[in-house]
């Protein structure tokens, strides 16, 4: 298992930096129920890189140089790996030499990001499944690629068109920004050309004020579907933009996520079943 460093230090003749790093990654060990020898452990660090940079005085008063290093360490497969990790990385910070560190490639994190990747996958193409039933039978007598003329959902692609979509197999849903999910069955804002033609074309009030306010889908229980849906998109969302830009999320974001997205499913399934054969 792989994980890449960087960290800013005071570097002076007296420290060995290579050294430094060792024991600290000893004392990570300590907790795990593998045992290493100090030369295997000494060979799991290898500092790949190193850039001077301007003279500093540290909190002893030594005038130091300032180093950037980059390091690799190479751990064992191992069942406490992720606490060996974190408490490694913790400590890097904290040691006196050191300044300011930052994980890049990180195995366990990439692994991670991998399932909640698989998982979204699979849940937002179910809610594009079920987004599909409901406009599909709203908008029944209408173009299938213009299904959101009505919303004011943006798509991530204005100069789609359906050609394009159709050469996919895919519609509009596949081109909207996750974010875009809440916009759903909010009516754009009608214009002056539109409002006329309701007027001209409406012989009574009700039927005027009908065509002004009625939203994109009136059916009740896609209504109450997508009503439903805006309250778990959110931590969905957020977990998202973390495997779209591999950071690793809060633990308030993965609760939340852990928790939102059962509840997704369950909508989700629930709409389906009602329509199953």
């Amino acid at each position: 298992m792989t994980f890449e460093f960087l960290i800013v230090c005071h570097a002076t003749p007296e420290a060995d930096l290579s050294e430094i790093l060792v024991e600290l990654l000893s004392q990570a060990l300590e907790n795990s129920q593998d045992e290493f020898r100090h030369e295997s452990i000494y060979q799991m660090i290898r500092i790949t890189h190193e850039r001077s940079g301007d003279e500093a005085v540290n909190d002893r008063g030594e005038t130091t140089l300032r180093s950037i290093l980059g390091f690799t360490l190479e751990l064992p497969e191992m069942d406490s790996a992720e606490v060996v990790v974190n408490q490694f990385a913790r400590s890097l910070s904290e040691s006196i030499p050191i300044l300011h560190a930052v994980s890049f490639e990180d195995f366990l994190l990439q692994d991670e990001l991998a399932k909640r990747a698989a998982e979204i996958f699979a849940l937002e193409m179910k809610l594009r499944r079920v987004l599909s039933f409901i406009y599909l039978h709203a908008y029944q007598h209408e173009d299938p690629y213009n299904l959101l003329k009505e919303d004011q959902v943006r798509l991530a692609t204005p100069e789609l068109n359906s050609e394009q979509m159709a050469s996919a197999t895919e519609n509009e849903f596949f081109h909207i920004d996750f974010s875009q999910y809440t916009n759903l069955n909010q009516r754009r804002t009608l214009q002056l050309a539109n409002m006329l033609n309701i007027i001209s074309d409406s012989e009574q009030y009700d039927a005027l004020r009908y065509a002004i306010i009625r939203k994109p889908i009136e059916n009740e229980q896609d209504t109450d579907f997508l009503n439903n849906l805006k309250a778990l998109i959110d931590p969905i969302e957020r977990m998202r933009n973390c495997v779209a830009h591999n950071r690793r999320p809060t633990q308030r974001i993965a609760e939340n996520y852990h928790n939102a997205h059962p509840r997704l499913e369950e909508l989700l399934d629930s709409y389906l079943a009602d329509f199953s054969t």
